[in-house]
C-alpha cells in the first residue's frame, strides 16, 4: 500500500497505482519528447 504525501488523496491500493502509473508513464512518452 503506498501512502500519498498529500493527505487530499486516498490510500493508493496496488491495483489502483498500477493503473495510475500506467497513465502516468502513457503521459509522459507522449509529451515528454
Amino acid at each position: 500500500v503506498l501512502l500519498p504525501a498529500n493527505d487530499s488523496y486516498p490510500i493508493i491500493r496496488p491495483k489502483e497505482s498500477l493503473e495510475i502509473i500506467g497513465v502516468v508513464v502513457g503521459l509522459i512518452r507522449k509529451y515528454g519528447k
